[in-house]
């Protein structure tokens, strides 16, 4: 699982750059399902942008992590 980075894939070589990676089976899936129920009921009540752009992130981040681990 990466998040907030790029890949540049250039002749034979890949080159990732993230602010993390995560190895599927390093995943902790019941965080990752804790703040997946967190984000949803963070985004069900009246935010202002900011935070509702930062509840949409770690909905996004915790999706992320679930699909990786194939728990989703």
């Amino acid at each position: 699982a990466l998040s907030d980075g790029f890949a540049q894939i250039k002749n034979k070589t890949v080159l990732i750059m993230a602010d993390s990676a995560e190895w599927p089976e390093e995943i902790d899936v019941n965080r990752a399902l804790e703040a997946k129920r967190r984000s949803e009921e963070r985004l069900k009540t009246r935010q202002n942008e900011i935070e509702y752009v930062r509840s949409k992130v770690a909905l996004k981040r915790a999706l992320n992590r679930l699909n990786a681990s194939g728990k989703r």
